[in-house]
């Protein structure tokens, strides 16, 4: 585990997580502040962002004394809101209040280019809410112009999700396009199944379920049970809501 800390004075620090002390001090994005961080463990990447209107990705070396070494960095022409990787891929969620202007930009770890979708496929407002499922190969966005997009690998728009109100966090909770979604006080579940194009239905046929994890319960001999009193039996051995 590297715990890595965006500051407000714009700098990055990795920490030991045993101990506590700074491991590594960096001036990413000084004097502007650190605005996003993100981790992708399997490019081996940190991303981080600042007010200075740059993304900045960090390669790792965990059992270095520099843990962080600058891989690539950009510049942006509009404040970044938020960041998710899809396997080799960076999409940005980019916010300027001032153009009315709130858009999602993808760009390639690898080959570092960038790719961008027609102005009219984007949000009409700011997107709160980006992630991705990398087994389907799927990217969601919400904005609070109440509407759900859903985008491929490539950046394009495959579905627009119309709600009834202000979508407030989204998050993937599962590899076959089960999303969640936070508005107000509440956590729905929306079903992509059926809402996606054919082939994303035809994949999700011909995926292979993940065998169920069985129950680690431990069993409590039968002496155990007998020495115990009729209150502490009852506790241990029947259901019980969990806010009793």
């Amino acid at each position: 585990y590297l715990p890595v800390i965006g500051r407000e004075d714009g700098s990055l620090c990795v920490l030991d997580w045993y101990t506590g002390t700074a491991q590594c001090h960096l001036q990413a994005h000084s004097p502007w502040r650190v605005t996003a961080l993100i981790s992708s463990p399997e490019n081996n990447f940190i991303i981080s962002s600042g007010s200075d209107l740059t993304v900045k990705v960090w390669r790792i070396f965990a059992y270095s004394e520099e843990s962080l070494n600058l891989h690539m960095s950009f510049f942006c022409s509009q404040s970044v809101g938020l960041m998710v990787t899809l396997r080799s891929k960076l999409l940005v969620a980019f916010h300027d209040p001032g153009t009315a202007t709130y858009s999602l930009v993808q760009y390639c770890l690898r080959t570092q280019t960038r790719s961008a979708h027609p102005p009219t496929d984007d949000h009409q407002d700011q997107i709160t809410g980006l992630c991705g499922c990398p087994r389907l190969r799927l990217v969601a966005t919400s904005s609070k112009d109440r509407m759900i997009r859903i985008w491929n690998e490539e950046n394009q728009l495959l579905r627009i999700l119309c709600l009834s109100s202000v979508p407030e966090s989204l998050a993937f909770s599962s590899d076959r396009g089960e999303l969640l979604l936070g508005i107000h006080r509440h956590v729905y579940s929306i079903d992509l199944t059926t809402m996606l194009p054919f082939p994303y239905q035809v994949k999700l046929m011909c995926m292979e379920s993940l065998p169920l994890v069985p129950d680690p319960c431990v069993p409590v001999p039968e002496t155990v049970l007998r020495s115990l009193s009729k209150r502490d039996k009852r506790r241990l051995t029947e259901p019980r809501s969990s806010l009793s």
